[in-house]
C-alpha cells in the first residue's frame, strides 16, 4: 500500500502490526514515518511515544532519550516523554 501511495492503509496494516507485535521496532518506526508524511503530528507524537517505550524494552536507553525528546519538540507538555526522559537519565 505504501507503494500505491495508499499512506493511510499502510499505516493502519503498520498499527495492526504493532498491535499483534508491540516490540517489532521497524514497524514503530514505520508508524513514526507514515505520522510524519501525513503531517499529523498528534500521531507521530504517539507513535514516538510507542517506539520509545519499544527500545526502552530492547535496552537502548540513549536511542529511547532521543525518541522521547523528539516528542517533547513536537509536544513540550508530554508527561510521559518528559518522566521517561527523567527515568533514562536517573539510571
Amino acid at each position: 500500500y505504501e507503494g500505491q501511495g495508499d499512506l493511510d492503509t499502510a499505516a493502519a496494516i503498520a498499527d495492526e502490526i504493532v498491535r499483534l507485535s508491540p516490540d517489532s521496532i521497524r514497524y514503530l518506526q514505520k508508524r513514526v514515518e507514515f505520522a510524519f508524511r501525513a503531517d499529523d503530528r498528534r500521531r507521530l507524537a504517539e507513535a514516538y511515544v510507542d517506539l520509545g517505550d519499544a527500545l526502552l524494552r530492547d535496552k537502548q536507553p540513549d536511542k529511547a532519550r532521543a525518541v522521547f525528546q523528539r516528542v517533547l519538540d513536537i509536544r513540550s507538555d508530554d508527561l510521559r516523554a518528559s518522566a521517561a526522559i527523567e527515568a533514562i537519565d536517573a539510571e
